[in-house]
């Protein structure tokens, strides 16, 4: 059997888009900060709990107006800007590590911190995507994009993951530059 492991993530993709609803940064020079403690408007309701997707999230969920998944093998494979999905690989509820059971989870590494992350699987996350679309409400050129985030990794085989960060001005295929400075590979 192939390894399980997951990665939990504060960021996992950010693309400058426009659309409907999404990551609105309003203000530059500041911080936006995705956290999945509370409600980000438009983003999450309240502290993230691995609820799923949906265009007007209940509590727990993430709004799938702004968050786009691929890469599981749930339905068909996606969850496409604006979907609704509530069950199996796109809401695995909470984990504190070692599930064996692909797909995205609210995991908490420790009490009180709640976490995006992914359980890859031979069939989940192999590869796969998570897209936050942001937009650009600043009235601004970008110019600059500064990211950061917190990895935690439970890899109980030898197996490793690649974690990589990129973006774009549209989300469109090939449109993303990847930024190996923020890259993250875990041990094997």
């Amino acid at each position: 059997m192939k390894g399980f492991k997951y990665i939990a993530l504060l960021v996992a993709a950010l693309a400058y888009v426009s659309g409907y609803s999404q990551l609105s940064i309003t203000t530059g020079g500041t911080d936006v900060v995705v956290d999945f403690q509370g409600t980000l408007p438009d983003v999450n309701q309240g502290a993230f709990q691995g609820d799923g997707f949906e265009p007007n999230p209940s509590a727990g969920r993430l709004d799938s107006d702004a968050w786009e998944v691929l890469g599981v093998s749930s339905g068909d494979g996606a969850s496409i800007f604006g979907d609704t999905e509530l069950n199996n690989d796109f809401a695995r509820g909470t984990s504190g590590g070692g599930t064996g059971i692909g797909g995205l989870y609210c995991f908490i590494p420790f009490s009180g911190n709640f976490s995006l992350g992914v359980q890859p699987t031979n069939s989940d996350f192999t590869p796969g995507s998570i897209t936050l679309k942001a937009i650009n409400d600043t009235g601004l050129a970008v110019d600059e994009i500064k990211i950061s985030y917190d990895v935690w990794t439970y890899n109980n085989v030898a197996n490793a993951t690649k974690l990589s960060f990129s973006h774009a001005s549209q989300n469109i295929p090939n449109a993303f530059i990847e930024e190996p400075s923020v890259e993250y590979d875990s041990p094997s």
